[in-house]
């Protein structure tokens, strides 16, 4: 997964753009879970706002998938079949080195 790879060689979960979205934001509008748990995981801002005052949920299409990848995210023991290949339970950030 790139953004396991980037994450791992330091990238920032709470970057903005210069709408002052978050990755966060961009995971809940698009849709993708498996990034929601795993930049709440490594301590992304739920209640970040960007320029227009919106936090990351604002933008779901479908709110109740955002809320179950956090509630997913907040219990590791709520294990997902999204996991098979991923795991998102031990990213390390290390030196860049690329990413296989």
């Amino acid at each position: 997964m790139v953004v396991k790879c980037l994450i791992t060689h330091g990238a920032d979960v709470h970057v903005k753009d210069d709408m002052d979205r978050t990755p966060i934001h961009l995971a809940c509008e698009n849709g993708f879970p498996l990034l929601i748990q795993m930049l709440v995981r490594l301590g992304a801002d739920m209640n970040a706002v960007d320029k227009m005052g919106r936090p990351p949920i604002d933008y779901a299409v479908d709110p109740s998938v955002v809320e179950d990848a956090i509630a997913t995210a907040a219990d590791p023991w709520q294990y997902s079949s999204i996991y098979n290949d991923v795991d998102v339970f031990t990213v390390t950030p290390k030196p860049f080195g690329g990413c296989q």
